[in-house]
């Protein structure tokens, strides 16, 4: 891959990673939640889920990856809040 190979890599791993953050904010502000971007790390991202029954949360992290095939999915579920990262 080379110096050169990479660094087109790690641009085009900014650019894609752009483009989910402003979809997922989109997205977010259309259904009333909101995208968190955790402070100092540039690749998690969180959205909270107020509007989501408890048991559909629950499924959350299943539906994504059977459906999806997206992996690291964490969904947190309090009586108070529950957030997905």
């Amino acid at each position: 891959m080379g110096k050169k190979g990479l660094q087109k890599m790690m641009e085009e791993r900014n650019q894609v990673y752009n483009l989910l953050v402003e979809k997922m904010k989109e997205f977010a502000a259309e259904i009333g939640e909101e995208i968190v971007e955790p402070e100092g790390n540039g690749i998690s991202l969180a959205m909270s889920l107020s509007t989501l029954p408890i048991e559909e949360c629950k499924k959350l992290g299943g539906i994504l990856f059977s459906r999806y095939k997206v992996t690291g999915t964490r969904v947190i579920v309090s009586d108070e809040f529950w957030i997905s990262l």
